[in-house]
């Protein structure tokens, strides 16, 4: 219901040709996919929405413009608009991408306890928050998700004479569901599955199974609730490690700005005096990279920059080494030409003339 809505609105823009929907499974993985994550989106919450433009020729604004427009019709639109405050994720990337990033906007937050690096990601989330031209904002902190389990009560089920496979069987298609058949619609390449399931509203409650029965051996109905035993765990968090360290990321795209003026705002709110740090924490030092801060203990908490500005940092750097190294070895063969020192830097002093 959630993709169909946000499916109808991209096409209502007049540039939009068609919309491919990838509902609990990766789409076909691309060049843009292999850096963005597409082929983990294979669980029932995510979706991947692809959507064909009109040829360039045919139109008049780029594909920037387009993404613009369409995401102010989204944030305009009220029902997409709770679904982002109920805390759904949206973002718009064009393909192709640029540079092979994980984002546009990257920071990494560097350290061992993660209680200390979520208050430096809620810090970061209040300047992120105060920049102009970020947009699609969304971070690796899980969200705290209670899960119920309901596991096999091997000991009542013996006795009630239900064996423990034909109780799972129907769990599982009570909740899960399972594939009974196939079948083959026409005018499609591909197959469909027949599925066995509940309806959805019958399944948002556990007191549903009160209603489903299974049969024991000696034939009689059973209520299937009474059968298993209902434990609540919270989900375990997945631990991200960035070159061996625990790592938060924070993700951004960029919307009219440069990344370059967006990071420069954040240095200038984290470097600012009255801006609120984890308890203990001073900031130890800090370049183009990113920022590095210890507290009491000695313990070493970082934030750094990924995406386009290391990528643009990183190139810049080798680029110029480079160029070093090309000098040097043209100064050593001009010199060997003419068997002098003064005359080869002479004739270079005309290189810098090139860049004006």
């Amino acid at each position: 219901k959630m993709t169909d809505s946000i499916a109808d609105i991209i096409l209502e823009d007049r540039e939009t040709k068609t919309v491919q929907k990838f509902v609990g499974e990766a789409p076909v993985i691309d060049f843009n996919g292999l850096f963005k994550g597409a082929n983990l989106r294979t669980v029932p919450h995510m979706a991947t929405l692809r959507v064909n433009l009109t040829d360039q020729k045919e139109r008049r604004i780029k594909s920037e413009e387009i993404v613009m427009n369409i995401r102010e019709a989204l944030y305009n639109d009220e029902q997409v608009s709770s679904y982002i405050s109920s805390g759904t994720a949206i973002k718009l990337i064009e393909d192709p991408p640029g540079p092979p990033v994980q984002s546009t906007f990257v920071a990494k937050i560097k350290g061992k306890d993660s209680r200390v690096r979520q208050e430096f990601l809620s810090t970061l989330m209040t300047g992120v928050s105060q920049t102009k031209g970020m947009v699609d904002v969304d971070t690796s902190q899980p969200e705290l998700v209670i899960r119920t389990l309901l596991l096999v009560d091997h000991d009542k089920a013996m006795k009630s004479g239900v064996s423990s496979a034909h109780l799972s069987q129907a769990l599982r298609t009570s909740l899960s569901g399972v594939a009974v058949s196939q079948y083959h619609k026409k005018g499609q390449k591909e197959m469909a599955f027949i599925e066995l399931q509940i309806p959805k509203e019958q399944r948002a409650s556990l007191f549903q199974l009160d209603t489903i029965y299974v049969k024991n051996i000696a034939g009689d109905s059973v209520p299937l609730i009474s059968l298993v035993k209902k434990t609540d765990n919270i989900d375990p968090s997945v631990l991200i490690r960035d070159e061996g360290e625990p790592t938060t990321y924070l993700t951004a795209e960029m919307q009219g700005r440069s990344v370059i003026y967006a990071i420069k705002d954040l240095m200038i709110y984290l470097l600012d005096e009255d801006t609120v740090l984890p308890d203990g924490m001073t900031l130890d030092s800090w370049n183009l990279f990113g920022l590095s801060y210890v507290n009491d203990a000695g313990e070493v908490y970082k934030i750094e920059w990924g995406g386009e500005l290391k990528m643009t940092l990183e190139n810049f750097r080798d680029l110029g080494l480079a160029m070093i190294v090309a000098f040097l070895f043209i100064y050593f063969i001009l010199v060997a030409q003419f068997g002098a020192f003064k005359a080869p830097l002479n004739i270079m002093t005309t290189i810098p003339l090139g860049f004006i």
